[in-house]
C-alpha cells in the first residue's frame, strides 16, 4: 500500500523567499483578470492607466503577503506545524477581505486618512469579496504548493505504537 502524504509541514522547515514569492503568482492572475476585463468592458477613454495597473498588481500580492505572514508569526508559532486546509482557509479569508484592506489602503495611499465606516458599504464589500475569494482560494493553493509544501513534513511519533 503506497505511504499517504502528510499534508502538514513544520514551521522550522519553511523558507522566506519561497513565502514572499508565492503571493505573486496570484496576484499576477488576478491583474490578468483586471486587465482583461477591463479591456472588454471598458471604453477607450476610461482604460486603466499604468499606475491603477501598478496598484491593481501589487495591492493583492501586498495584502497575501501581509495576511500570509501574520498568520504564520500568530497561529502556526503556537502549534509549530501549519495545514494544508489552513492555506487554503487563509487564501479565501484573505481573498474575501481583500477589497475592504484595498479601500482602507487606498484612502490611506491617496487620501491620508481612514475612510469613514458606512453600514451600506459593507453590502458593497461582501459582494467585492465573494468576486475576490475565488482568486483568495488560489493564493491559499499556491502558498500551500509553492510556499508551505516543500517544507519537511512533521516525524512520525513512533512511540504512541506503545501507548
Amino acid at each position: 500500500m503506497p505511504e499517504k502524504r502528510s499534508t502538514q509541514r513544520r514551521r522550522a522547515g519553511l523558507r522566506q523567499w519561497r513565502l514572499l514569492l508565492a503571493p505573486l503568482l496570484g496576484a499576477i492572475v488576478m491583474t490578468w483578470a483586471i486587465v482583461l476585463l477591463d479591456d472588454l468592458f471598458a471604453e477607450e477613454e476610461k482604460r486603466m492607466q499604468w499606475r491603477d495597473l501598478a496598484i491593481a498588481l501589487s495591492s493583492p500580492s501586498l495584502w497575501s503577503l501581509v495576511s500570509g505572514i501574520a498568520y504564520l508569526q500568530t497561529v502556526t508559532r503556537m502549534r509549530d506545524q501549519i495545514a494544508r486546509y489552513e492555506c487554503l482557509l487563509l487564501g479565501c479569508v484573505s481573498g474575501f477581505l481583500w477589497p475592504v484592506a484595498m479601500d482602507i489602503g487606498s484612502n490611506l495611499l491617496f487620501h491620508g486618512h481612514l475612510p469613514a465606516l458606512q453600514w451600506n458599504a459593507i453590502s458593497a464589500y461582501s459582494i467585492g469579496g465573494l468576486f475576490t475569494l475565488p482568486f483568495g482560494l488560489f493564493g491559499g493553493w499556491v502558498f500551500w504548493r509553492l510556499g508551505v509544501r516543500p517544507a519537511s513534513p512533521p516525524a512520525m511519533n513512533y512511540a504512541a505504537v506503545f501507548d
